[in-house]
């Protein structure tokens, strides 16, 4: 039971094409037995637990619990890492050429218990600092569920992390001081555009 819990290890069938070992918590797959016992032995898979058992508390605590599934089930849907890909596997889907994106008309109600948990799970990782984001969600959920629109809410989400990471990696010392050379020279300082995401929301 404790190996199970510890990183919810799967083996599957030997095959050249998958990789034989999996660790859900974190999400990582790894060919070699021997990897994964180094994995699990490591700082960085023994903070993920540490993470995932704070999860699986807070979920206790929420208003997201699903009755038709299983405690286990529900327990394994918010420990494990969260996976985009996994997520819209099955959601319909905008009527596009390469099908990416959500439908406009799926909202958090309509989503099957399996999917609400992962949603639950990419919110609350979604702003560390604000841990009740996900009981923000169900309030809108409730009181205007034709407004809780997964498609926007996975699209406002990347825009935060985006400029979350945009921050993070911008070093304001070296802003200021662009900044007061360039007013010296009597010009204006903006920063160069790296990259630019197009996200249209509704």
């Amino acid at each position: 039971r404790r190996r199970e819990w510890q990183g919810r290890i799967g083996r599957d069938e030997p095959s050249s094409a998958a990789p034989l070992y999996s660790c859900a918590v974190c999400a990582l797959t790894f060919d070699r037995k021997k990897q994964l016992e180094e994995h699990l032995a490591g700082k960085k898979h023994r903070a993920a637990e540490a993470a995932a058992a704070g999860h699986w508390a807070a979920f206790q605590r929420s208003s997201w619990s699903e009755a038709s599934l299983a405690l286990d089930e529900q327990r394994a849907l918010v420990t494990c890492a969260f996976s985009l890909p996994a997520f819209l596997d099955g959601l319909p889907s905008r009527s596009r050429a390469d099908g990416s994106g959500v439908a406009p008309h799926v909202t958090i109600s309509s989503l099957a218990p399996h999917k609400r948990l992962m949603l639950w799970r990419y919110l609350r990782e979604l702003m560390p600092s604000r841990p009740l984001l996900p009981e923000v969600f169900a309030q809108l959920e409730r009181q205007h569920g034709r407004f809780a629109r997964v498609k926007e809410i996975l699209e406002s989400g990347q825009v935060f992390a985006e400029a979350e990471q945009a921050v993070l990696r911008s070093d304001p010392d070296a802003v200021v001081q662009r900044g007061k050379a360039a007013t010296r020279r009597g010009r204006s300082c903006s920063p160069s555009v790296q990259r630019a995401i197009d996200v249209v929301c509704g």
